[in-house]
């Protein structure tokens, strides 16, 4: 990930918060709360949208390592 895309996924300077109506279900936002430890339902939502954005991060960077010649030190069977 470049310099430019890590700052994608931070609020831009001066950003706000910007209101939303969600139709979500209790029980989901229950659990994530519990969860995350978070002491507020819009902490648990912007919390579940970092953990999407860091997967993303992980999978992308995964991706990225494809075909790098890299080396399985726990394949027992090559021993």
């Amino acid at each position: 990930m470049n310099d430019q895309e890590a700052r994608a996924t931070l609020p831009k300077r001066g950003e706000k918060p910007t209101k939303k109506n969600f139709r979500l279900y209790q029980s989901k936002i229950d659990r994530a709360r519990q969860a995350l430890r978070a002491e507020s339902e819009t902490e648990v939502i912007d919390r579940a949208l970092d953990l999407v954005i860091f997967r993303d991060e992980l999978v992308k960077g995964a991706r990225g390592m494809k075909g790098a010649g890299l080396t399985d030190i726990f394949d027992r069977e090559k021993e």
